[in-house]
């Protein structure tokens, strides 16, 4: 049954500038581009979100975000392990393909990201990950110019207000341009014990 999913990756965008894609700019000059956050959360099931139809509350500042984003319902991820699900979230492309498999593994520079293509496209990106061994070994950090508190630290696993407290300070020094920013949190992953 789809509630007893454990996804080890729930993404929700959020659209944050004022205008839309595809309206134009006060001059006509170019397309107004949105900015883009996306959020995972590793291992939260579905089943405990207020979005997802949770009735317990558990979730207020999500269920808060969500009003004001694009929250995919039907998110089924390809693989149940964090690196290689992000692998496949940024590259479209299956763990057979892109070759990400198990949290050591990493992504082959002939797979490009979605942080690449957006740099590419002349958007500031950002990655503020609570398991920075993600973005350091993994080869998910490709494309983002900034990568929040890669080096300096010796946690494993950051909490998660300390991540945003790096994402917020970004935010407020990233000029007026659109932005991509990846914020990772890892609090809900452990500890684990399956119920039955």
């Amino acid at each position: 049954m789809a509630w007893n999913t454990v996804f080890s990756a729930l993404a929700l965008l959020t659209v944050l500038s004022a205008g839309c894609a595809g309206e134009s700019e006060t001059d006509g000059s170019q397309p107004d581009r949105p900015s883009i956050v996306l959020i995972t959360i590793d291992t939260l099931r579905a089943d405990r979100v207020g979005e997802y139809n949770c009735p317990k509350g558990l979730t207020p500042n999500l269920d808060a975000l969500a009003l004001k984003s694009v929250v995919f319902m039907n998110a089924i991820t390809p693989i149940a392990t964090t690196a290689p699900a992000h692998a496949s979230l940024f590259t479209g492309k299956y763990p057979r393909v892109h070759r990400v498999r198990w949290n050591g593994d990493q992504l082959s520079g002939e797979h490009r990201t979605l942080a690449e293509l957006l740099n590419a496209a002349g958007y500031d990106t950002a990655a503020f990950i609570a398991w920075p061994n993600m973005i350091k070994r993994n080869g998910l950090g490709r494309g983002f110019m900034y990568r929040g508190g890669e080096r300096g630290s010796k946690l494993k696993i950051r909490p998660g207000v300390a991540v945003n407290s790096m994402a917020g300070k970004w935010l407020e020094d990233t000029p007026g341009k659109p932005f991509f920013m990846w914020i990772h949190y890892f609090e809900v992953h452990s500890p684990y014990r399956l119920v039955s």
